[in-house]
């Protein structure tokens, strides 16, 4: 058994749950058919009715049918069959601004401004998140603002607007 997730909170009142699922084992958890959940000391298995996967992930599970039946599972580690995760691991793409998370982000007047902590779409702009000097700010992640992303030591290079530091 192999440690790829975890199911955050019921969605809906139809026992759907939202899971975070490692970027490695995505691929591989999306042609699952069941997974296996830790639940007191023991992987019990659950087979997957549905997956909806965008920017975040929702998972059905057959038998969970009511939002408190799907809160029981809250917190609770996934894991899959090392048999199941026949797929090769995501590789990082540069035009993929959800692999980014975790990249260090630089501008080319401030330095270094700290780590990607989530990426969060809104209409018309897609942006990242952070904590900078104590705050936590949203950076554009507009194609024009990006100088460059190094896969390897993971970090974006960004000229960043005058004063969007101080909003």
């Amino acid at each position: 058994m192999i440690s790829i997730g975890v199911c955050k909170k019921p969605h809906g009142v139809g026992g759907e749950l939202k899971v975070q699922i490692d970027a490695e084992y995505v691929a591989g958890f999306l042609e699952s058919k069941v997974l296996f959940i830790g639940w007191q000391g023991k992987e019990v298995p659950y087979f997957i009715e549905n997956i909806r996967a965008g920017h975040d992930i929702f998972v059905k599970l057959e038998d969970l049918d009511t939002r408190e039946a799907a809160a029981v599972l809250a917190g609770k580690e996934i894991f899959l069959r090392e048999e199941d995760l026949q797929f090769a691991p995501a590789d990082p793409d540069e035009d993929d601004p959800e692999a980014w998370i975790g990249y260090q982000l630089w501008d080319v007047e401030h330095g270094l401004i700290g780590a990607i902590e989530d990426v969060v779409e809104y209409p018309q702009q897609i942006m990242a998140v952070l904590t900078y000097q104590g705050r936590e700010i949203l950076i554009p992640l507009n194609e024009h603002l990006i100088e460059a992303v190094d896969l390897d030591a993971q970090t974006l290079r960004m000229n960043l607007p005058t004063g969007l530091l101080e909003l």
